[in-house]
């Protein structure tokens, strides 16, 4: 995370170092028989809107002015999901940005995107321990094993942006989501949720080709995808007082398939039975999983989808916290 050496000292005394770098490295991966793979950085601090965009292009065109070209590019996407509490930015629109950019530089289809940062939010929120977002300063565990709402929060946002991304699959190559201490278990080595949240995506969607995706509410998201035969469709809300348990989310009315079956986040079957031709689905914060043959009508469903009001949601029996998030 160079990125503020390279605002002072500019972009092509940041080309000097990278090609001595690249000219080293390359001698010593041909000597040994290795292929080489470089990138103008492990990445930028952030990427979004208004924040290092502009850091990423700067490296691309100085390497063209030069005649280089990288056999990646990566970035620490921190903050980006999808307008939920954990990450207010958009990694849909961000990386979709990041693509057209690397094609406006020459850069081919094949080039991957690497996030090689990003998430790093906490299992739990104790402000007085400074645990708050970031895990950065915090090297502790949590204050018990019972899981919380901000447990539950931390492993359906990473679920989504994992689901995310596997939108640009195999563009964007790899995700870190920079969870590096996730060793704080119990005398039971019970493991955090967001560990089954990668053991139910890896058998759920271990080779996912995109469908399509629709947002029919600003606060709603459906992304689907096939996995050899079966067509998946995943749905949640980033509504922030659902987020945050104060109130339960909304029904959402869809015309699904008639062979249509639901999974949860953690790999439970759910069952459900339709009012008539259209089904209620609750969303929360994790994604719902709905599985069919038919990847189309679960397209359809979700972009003609309706839904009760939002502001008519039962509020749980949950007291806010002190400060009133």
């Amino acid at each position: 995370e160079e990125d503020w050496i390279v605002r002072r000292e500019g972009f092509e005394a940041h080309w000097k170092c990278i090609e001595a770098c690249y000219r080293g490295c390359k001698r010593a991966f041909d000597e040994r028989g290795l292929k080489l793979r470089f990138m103008p950085t492990h990445g930028c601090s952030h990427y979004f809107r208004g924040r290092n965009r502009d850091l990423i292009d700067g490296y691309l065109e100085t390497a063209n002015r030069h005649g280089f070209r990288y056999d990646a590019v990566g970035i620490h996407a921190y903050s980006n999901i999808d307008g939920g509490l954990l990450g207010p930015n958009d990694a849909d629109g961000e990386v979709k940005y990041l693509i057209e950019r690397m094609g406006y530089y020459g850069y081919p289809d094949s080039t991957p995107v690497l996030i090689s940062e990003s998430f790093n939010m906490l299992p739990y929120y104790v402000p007085e321990w400074g645990a708050k977002e970031w895990s950065d300063g915090v090297i502790c565990g949590p204050p018990s094993q019972d899981i919380g709402n901000r447990e539950f929060l931390q492993a359906a946002s990473m679920a989504r942006l994992y689901l995310i991304y596997l939108k640009y699959w195999p563009k964007v190559a790899h995700c870190n989501n920079w969870q590096f201490r996730p060793g704080f278990l119990d005398v039971n080595l019970t493991p955090h949720l967001w560990l089954k949240v990668v053991n139910t995506l890896g058998h759920l969607l271990p080779d996912p080709q995109f469908v399509g995706d629709a947002k029919p509410f600003a606060d709603v998201r459906g992304y689907v995808y096939r996995q050899g035969e079966q067509a998946i469709l995943a749905v949640w809300t980033t509504n922030h007082e659902v987020e945050r348990g104060n109130r339960r989310g909304a029904n959402l009315e869809m015309r699904l398939p008639a062979d249509a079956t639901f999974l949860d986040l953690m790999g439970n079957v759910r069952t459900s039975a339709a009012h008539g031709k259209t089904w209620p689905v609750p969303l929360t914060p994790a994604p719902l999983f709905i599985l069919s043959k038919d990847a189309e009508g679960l397209l359809k469903a979700i972009r003609t989808a309706g839904t009760d009001d939002p502001s008519t949601g039962i509020r749980c029996d949950i007291r806010p916290a002190v400060d009133g998030s």
